[in-house]
């Protein structure tokens, strides 16, 4: 095992299961299109965080950043 792979091992605190990743190969394109849903959401809580609040020039700047990432 790498020692990137070790890491992220150490990190979580269990294993996936090997059920879930055999549904997730099965049913990729709906795992993709969940994905996408995440990622659209995150955009659209940033910008109403931007919205809420004008005046912290740091969090816009945060803010804009993450919702042009997702």
């Amino acid at each position: 095992m790498t020692d990137a792979l070790q890491e992220i091992h150490d990190f979580l605190s269990c294993r996936t299961p090997a059920q879930w990743i055999d549904n997730a190969l099965e049913n990729q394109d709906l795992l993709l299109i969940d994905h996408a849903h995440c990622e659209k959401k995150a955009a659209s809580t940033a910008l109403s965080l931007m919205y809420r609040y004008l005046d912290n020039v740091d969090l816009l700047n945060k803010m804009s950043r993450l919702a042009r990432e997702e």
